[in-house]
């Protein structure tokens, strides 16, 4: 259970935790001699000087990549926790070719750490789409999601129809909801991941995630799941917790589970299959 006591320590956590991000934005010369690359590389140095001004990071570095850094000791061990990450996180960072991945840097990069642990590298590709370090600061900055949200694989006949429904129709949960994914993937640099069923913004500008089960037997796992997925949700995305709402969606939910609902600080619908 989630009391409120419970929630602000988790929030004051958060905050503390997002106050230790260090980002590393690494460029090579050839940006600077191209007119469209030295637009967006003044872009990322404002965005990387308005999250620290905003007290959003700890700290930045602009580091000037020399040519054939790749081939330095340096550069290959960069290389190798930039590799061991994407593995971890089961996400493709775009850092060399589809032939040779990991074998060097991209003209710009971003490399996002956490209490000195490497967290987080742009560009990469997700699910849903390619994130450009230029995407993440901008987002980052607004307070939304840079995950990329798709619909991934089947998960049961009753599971997709309800899904598909309230993708078509999100007023059943709540008026005014916008969707932003379905499928909407979450790690972390433990190799804990999952995928949030449905991911929207309300009218308040915050996230809900929604997890939809088809049986009352199943309320369980959706709450566990909810839980871990606002953790990770968050952690990816470094939004507070307390932005983050959950809600289970479900054809059966018994009464009885409603008080323990409503003391996890979890909402719920009941859908009944379309």
């Amino acid at each position: 259970m989630e009391s409120n006591t419970a929630k602000a320590l988790v929030d004051m956590s958060y905050r503390d935790d997002l106050s230790a991000l260090r980002i590393v934005y690494g460029y090579k010369t050839a940006v600077l001699r191209d007119d469209a690359l030295k637009r967006v590389h003044i872009r990322i140095l404002g965005q990387l000087a308005e999250t620290k001004t905003r007290a959003m990071i700890d700290s930045f570095e602009v580091r000037e990549q020399r040519e054939a850094c790749e081939r330095a000791a340096e550069g290959r061990d960069l290389l190798r926790q930039v590799r061991e990450l994407a593995m971890r996180c089961k996400i493709k960072v775009r850092f060399g070719s589809r032939k040779y991945p990991y074998e060097w840097f991209p003209l710009q990069f971003l490399l996002v750490y956490r209490g000195g642990e490497l967290c987080q590298a742009f560009p990469c590709v997700l699910e849903g789409g390619y994130v450009q370090p230029e995407d993440f600061l901008e987002r980052l900055l607004a307070g939304e999601a840079w995950t990329v949200g798709a619909r991934r694989k089947s998960r049961g006949r009753d599971h997709d129809r309800i899904v598909e429904y309230l993708m078509a129709n999100p007023d059943v949960l709540e008026p005014g909801l916008m969707l932003l994914g379905a499928e909407h993937p979450v790690s972390d640099t433990s190799g804990e991941t999952g995928f949030l069923d449905l991911l929207f913004r309300d009218r308040e500008n915050r996230h809900l995630i929604v997890e939809v089960k088809v049986k009352a037997s199943q309320v369980d796992e959706g709450i566990g799941k909810l839980g871990r997925h606002r953790r990770l949700f968050a952690e990816m995305n470094h939004i507070e917790p307390s932005r983050v709402r959950r809600l289970l969606a479900c054809s059966d939910i018994p009464e009885a589970r409603f008080p323990e609902l409503r003391e996890a600080t979890i909402e719920w619908r009941i859908v009944p299959l379309p």
